[in-house]
C-alpha cells in the first residue's frame, strides 16, 4: 500500500513510519520543518492545492498531526480540512487521523466520579487542543472520505505503560497507537 503520513516527525508519526515500512508499505513521510526526519518531504500542510501532487498515486492518508503544546491552535482542524480537499483532487479516499479520547464524547460508560472531577479538569487543561480536534472530527465526519478517527488516551513514549485487553485504557504509548493506526 502507498501511504502519505502527515505528522511524521512526532512520537506516533515516527513509529508509524517505522512500522508501515517494516510491513512493506511505501510511505511518503511529510513534515512541517526541514530536518525533522531524514528522507521526509517538507510540505505546507495549510496549502491544499500544493498537496494534490503529493497525494496523487497513493492509497491512503494517515494523519498523526498534533499541536506542539497546549496553546491555542488550529493545526489539526485547518490542515485536515485542506488535506481532505487535496485528497479529492488526487483521488484518494481513505484517511485515518489521531484525535483524543475526550473529544466529542459525553462521558457515557465512565464512572460518575470521573465525569465530575477528572473530565472537567482535563477539559480545562487541554481546552485549546480539544477546540482544535473537535472541528477536525466534524470535518472528517461530514466529508465523503472513508475515514477513521483514533482517540487514544494519554500518550507516552514509555512502552511499559501501554495496557492491553481492557475497556478502561488510560495510557498508551506511541508504538501501540501507531500499531493500531497502521492496522485500520
Amino acid at each position: 500500500m502507498k501511504i502519505v503520513l502527515f505528522g511524521a516527525s512526532g512520537g506516533t508519526g515516527r513509529e508509524l513510519v517505522e512500522q508501515a515500512r517494516a510491513a512493506g508499505h511505501r510511505v511518503t513521510a511529510v513534515v512541517r520543518s526541514p530536518g525533522d526526519l531524514a528522507d521526509a518531504i517538507v510540505a505546507d500542510i495549510f496549502d491544499s492545492p500544493s498537496l494534490v501532487p503529493l497525494l496523487a498515486g497513493h492509497d491512503a492518508v494517515l494523519s498523526a498531526l498534533g499541536p506542539r503544546g497546549r496553546t491555542a491552535t488550529s493545526v489539526c482542524s485547518t490542515a485536515v480540512a485542506g488535506i481532505i480537499d487535496a485528497m479529492a483532487g488526487a483521488g484518494v479516499r481513505r484517511i485515518v487521523a489521531i484525535s483524543a479520547q475526550p473529544v466529542l464524547r459525553g462521558g457515557a460508560g465512565e464512572p460518575w466520579w470521573h465525569r465530575l472531577t477528572t473530565r472537567p479538569l482535563l477539559r480545562t487543561i487541554y481546552r485549546h487542543v480539544y477546540r482544535d480536534l473537535e472541528p477536525m472530527e466534524r470535518t472528517l465526519s461530514a466529508s465523503d472520505t472513508d475515514w477513521t478517527v483514533l482517540r487514544p488516551p494519554y500518550l507516552t513514549n514509555d512502552q511499559n505503560m501501554t495496557k492491553t485487553n481492557t475497556s478502561n485504557v488510560s495510557v498508551i504509548d506511541y508504538f501501540g497507537t501507531a500499531l493500531f493506526m497502521s492496522s485500520v
